[in-house]
């Protein structure tokens, strides 16, 4: 089994693992403080990316993230916040959409169009399905059955996410909703606390160090995840 990307964070106190199939990429989240079983886990499949990212200043010298023999790329992050997990998530998609896992063309051709464009209130399925030359029809079948979501729900996931990031930023919440191609506040507020939970306004105050934040999905530190 080929998984794309791994993720190992290393935080006090928490040991859980997370399986997430996030539309364009398949990742695993594995948040513990114990090394061994970060070894574990890193070595357990193929992977196109591993990450270790801990939210202290360095990691512990038990910790000998530079020794694994990795046979892909291997990112070494610290002081990670909710920012920089924004951001890291953005990265990963741009990573393995120019072409580090293998992915049916003609979707990777579209998701690039999807993400250069997302910033565009007229965003369309039309346009996305015109730029590869196939019928909107075909395309909305063939979007589903790679990406597991619709080709709708796909561009607001993917507007929230980059909400979320400049939000986190300090952009304001009105500056924002038309950055990221909405048109109508009120509309943007309600697909905001739909997607999150909260309200954008409140998202914005939300202390950082209290959550982390992957891929939309929030595991609170009290969270209990199986394996």
């Amino acid at each position: 089994m080929v998984v794309d990307v791994l993720v190992l964070y290393r935080r006090k106190g928490l040991n859980h693992v997370q399986q997430l199939d996030h539309q364009a990429v398949k990742a695993k989240l594995y948040v513990t403080e114990c090394y061994q079983k970060a070894m574990e886990h890193a070595k357990e499949a193929r992977y196109e990316l591993i990450a270790f990212l801990t939210d202290e200043r360095a990691f512990p010298d038990s910790w000998k993230v530079y020794e694994l023999d990795a046979k892909c790329p291997t990112l070494v992050l610290t002081h990670v916040n909710e920012f920089h997990m924004g951001l890291l998530n953005q990265w990963i998609d741009t990573y393995l959409l120019d072409g580090a896992a293998p992915r049916d063309n003609v979707i990777r051709q579209s998701l690039h169009y999807i993400h250069n464009h997302l910033c565009d209130s007229n965003l369309s399925l039309e346009q996305a399905a015109a730029h590869v030359y196939i019928s909107k029809y075909h395309y909305s079948r063939l979007f589903q059955k790679h990406m597991g979501v619709g080709f709708k729900e796909y561009v607001m996931n993917q507007r929230i996410k980059q909400a979320k990031v400049l939000l986190n930023k300090g952009e304001s919440v009105t500056n924002t909703c038309y950055l990221v191609g909405y048109n109508d506040l009120t509309h943007f507020s309600k697909v905001f606390k739909r997607k999150v939970g909260l309200p954008p306004s409140k998202y914005r105050t939300v202390n950082p160090a209290r959550n982390v934040w992957w891929r939309g999905e929030v595991y609170n530190e009290s969270t209990e995840v199986g394996s």
